[in-house]
């Protein structure tokens, strides 16, 4: 199941370039549909169903949070090999609006600083596009979690 974890996405690329996109801000958790170390930002039908209590378990409403009246939809997955893609270059940052009941709002995250968490691991993300759709590719040491995008 991929979660939108985000609308209103915008990056800042290393070399200055500024890049708004359409759609929402799309996580699989679990790897099973999209891969876990990647974020795809795509549109998709608004709408939807009202997600059952079951569908609701686990990340949905861990990250989303307890009250957030959650729904279902679907999406119409772009080739995941990475040649069909195009590549724009490394993100200095994202910004994103985050939905939900626990934490809304707007938020940024900056890549490729170095930490001592990291092991002065640099934490690169790359952007990527194929048509509309926008793809984060970052490296395993990335975590997303109910907090968002915590690491690196």
């Amino acid at each position: 199941m991929l979660i939108c974890k985000g609308t209103n996405v915008r990056f800042v690329m290393e070399d200055g370039r500024k890049i708004a996109t359409r759609g929402a801000m799309l996580h699989d958790p679990s790897g099973r549909y999209w891969s876990k170390n990647s974020l795809l930002i795509a549109s998709f039908p608004r709408g939807g169903r009202l997600a059952t209590d079951a569908e609701k378990q686990g990340t949905p409403r861990e990250y989303l949070g307890r009250l957030h009246p959650a729904r279902v939809s679907r999406v119409t997955l772009p080739p995941k090999p990475m040649s069909e893609w195009k590549p724009l270059g490394q993100i200095r940052t994202i910004l994103y609006a985050r939905p939900g009941t626990k934490a809304p709002g707007k938020y940024f995250h900056h890549f490729g600083g170095r930490r001592i968490q990291a092991f002065f691991k640099s934490g690169k993300a790359f952007l990527y596009k194929r048509g509309s759709a926008y793809r984060v590719e970052a490296d395993d040491k990335t975590i997303y979690d109910d907090r968002g995008l915590v690491y690196p």
